[in-house]
C-alpha cells in the first residue's frame, strides 16, 4: 500500500480555504470566521474531521499491519525533490521506470504544469491554491501549533 501523507497544518490551511470558498458561494454551514474555523477544527467540531484521529488512524497503518509492505510519501519531500521520489515510488511498487520517464512524470505532476502558474501564485478560489508547503506559518499562532503538536502527540506534525 502507498499512501501520500502533508503535514496537518497546511491540510488545515487547506480546508480553511476551502471552507472560504463554500461560503462564497453560499454553501458553508462552518463557522464563518477564520479563528473561530480553525479552532473548531483543531477540536474536531467541523464535519468529524478531528486533527487527532486522522493522525493516529494512519498511524496504526505506518506502525502496525501494514509495515511490511506499506510506503508512506510525504508531500513535502516530494515537493523537495520530486524525481528522487518518484524513483523511490517506482522501486516501492517494482515498476522499472528510466530516468528520463521519472523526469517527465516529475515534471507533469508538478504544480506549475498542473495549475499553469508558479509556485507561491496563489488563485484562492481554485482547487490548487497555491502549491508550497509551510504556508500554514502565514496562518496558525503559536498557541494553534503547540495545540495541533499535542492534539497529534506529534510536535513537527508528521506521521
Amino acid at each position: 500500500m502507498l499512501t501520500i501523507h502533508r503535514d496537518i497544518r497546511d491540510i488545515l490551511i487547506s480546508r480553511l480555504f476551502f471552507r472560504r470558498h463554500r461560503h462564497a458561494v453560499g454553501l458553508g454551514s462552518e463557522p464563518a470566521d477564520d479563528r473561530e474555523y480553525i479552532n473548531a477544527a483543531i477540536q474536531g467540531r467541523i464535519g468529524g474531521f478531528k486533527l487527532g484521529n486522522h493522525i493516529n488512524t494512519w498511524r496504526v497503518y505506518n506502525d502496525g499491519f501494514l509495515a511490511q509492505n506499506y510506503k508512506a510519501v510525504h508531500y513535502e519531500d516530494l515537493t523537495a525533490d520530486p524525481v528522487g521520489q518518484i524513483r523511490e515510488i517506482s522501486e516501492f511498487l517494482d515498476c522499472k521506470i528510466n530516468k528520463g520517464k521519472v523526469r517527465d512524470i516529475a515534471l507533469k505532476t508538478s504544480f506549475g504544469e498542473q495549475a499553469q502558474r508558479e509556485p507561491g501564485d496563489e488563485k484562492r478560489n481554485g482547487f490548487l491554491r497555491k502549491g508550497i508547503v509551510g504556508d500554514w506559518k502565514n496562518w496558525l499562532d503559536e498557541e494553534s501549533v503547540r495545540i495541533i503538536g499535542n492534539e497529534i502527540d506529534s510536535p513537527d506534525c508528521r506521521i
